[in-house]
C-alpha cells in the first residue's frame, strides 16, 4: 500500500476496525461525532467528514488526513501510519 491508497481508506472505516464507534451522526451534513481518539473526552467534539474523509478534533484545535490520525493515535511516522493502515501492526498507544 502506498500514500495515495491508504488516503483512500475511510476514516470511520479504520475506526471502527480498531474498536472506535461514532457517539452521534450528523446524516445531513455527513459527519461523525466521535469522542477523541487521540485525548480523552466525555462529550464528543471529534468530527469526522465522510465526503471530504478528513478529521477535526475540536478540543485539540488539529485535524488531518487519515494518516495523520493513525500518526497521533500511534506516535509513528508516515511509514509506520502506512504499515498500520495496510495491517500491519495494528495497535493505539
Amino acid at each position: 500500500m502506498n500514500i495515495s491508497e491508504a488516503k483512500q481508506i475511510p476514516i470511520e472505516s479504520y475506526l471502527s476496525r480498531i474498536g472506535i464507534n461514532p457517539d452521534r451522526r450528523d446524516n445531513h451534513k455527513h459527519w461523525l461525532w466521535y469522542c477523541s481518539p487521540i485525548r480523552g473526552e466525555k462529550v464528543p467534539s471529534f468530527k469526522v467528514d465522510q465526503r471530504l474523509n478528513l478529521w477535526y478534533d475540536h478540543g485539540a484545535g488539529t485535524g488531518g488526513s487519515i494518516l495523520d490520525l493513525v500518526i497521533a493515535m500511534n506516535d509513528t511516522d508516515i511509514t509506520g501510519a502506512v504499515k498500520i493502515l495496510s495491517g500491519e501492526n495494528i495497535s493505539r498507544r
